[in-house]
């Protein structure tokens, strides 16, 4: 996320978060903690992690993992993205695809796997994607 902050007429841009943690959309940058902080305050979802996929069009787009509370379903497409915009992050932001996990893999030093979890997008075709 990026903060601005004007100090003696000047303003100064203070980026927050990993910069390689982004999604490239057609030029536009999208910031992963910035989404998922935005996807966990969907009622239904208990974490979330972005991950890019390939785009023919734009390069990458988002898809979203999300562990869900218990005795709750996951979000439409549609449905997650219209609580999105209504919470106020931008529509281009939006994850177009959703997969549903009971826990996020991890590294051998217990940090969430984002690589791992974008290989999970090819591997198994039953996934549970909500396009």
């Amino acid at each position: 996320m990026m903060t601005a902050q004007r100090i003696d007429g000047v303003t100064y841009y203070r980026l927050n978060g990993r910069l390689r943690d982004n999604i490239n959309r057609g030029g536009e940058k999208i910031g992963c903690e910035e989404v998922e902080l935005f996807v966990s305050r969907y009622p239904a979802i208990a974490d979330a992690k972005l991950v890019s996929m390939p785009d023919e069009f734009y390069g990458e787009k988002a898809c979203v993992f999300v562990v869900l509370r218990p005795g709750h379903h996951a979000p439409a497409v549609g449905e997650l993205m219209e609580f999105l915009v209504g919470e106020g992050l931008a529509k281009f932001k939006c994850p177009e695809r959703i997969e549903v996990v009971k826990e996020f893999p991890v590294t051998g030093v217990g940090k969430v796997n984002k690589p791992a979890m974008r290989q999970m997008l090819f591997q198994d075709p039953t996934s549970s994607k909500l396009e």
